[in-house]
Parts: structure tokens; C-alpha cells; sequence
């Protein structure tokens, strides 16, 4: 399978089935929210709501049962 089609799997469908507006694709007026992978598929960065949550793989923002 291409990577373009396979990358539609955890991006634009779960965003329309999940009705999460601006969400899901690279689109004029959507929210800038982005995840950069290297050649081997691994997460570099991470940004979203605006702030860089993974940078250089490694986690700036940590959750709630993150210590």
C-alpha cells in the first residue's frame, strides 16, 4: 500500500468518522496540528494546539499519567 494512502488511516478518516472539524489533513483554515516521521517511519516532532508536544523525539509536554 502507498504511505499517502496508508497515512489517510490514522489521519482524515478517523477525523470525518470522529466529526472532529479542522482536523485530519494539511487544508487552508484547518488547525496546524502535524506529526514529522523520519525514513523509518519514526516520530521526530510533534505539534498541536500550537505547542510542540515531541521535539527531536523527544516528549516536551507531558499527559496526565506521565511522570
Amino acid at each position: 500500500m502507498d504511505l499517502s494512502d496508508a497515512l489517510r488511516f490514522i489521519t482524515i478518516n478517523p477525523a470525518r468518522n470522529l466529526k472532529l472539524a479542522k482536523k485530519g489533513e494539511i487544508k487552508l483554515g484547518n488547525h496546524a496540528d502535524f506529526v514529522v516521521l523520519d525514513s523509518e517511519l519514526n516520530i521526530v516532532h510533534v505539534m498541536a494546539k500550537g505547542r510542540m508536544m515531541i521535539q527531536d523525539g523527544q516528549i516536551m509536554v507531558k499527559g496526565t499519567f506521565e511522570k
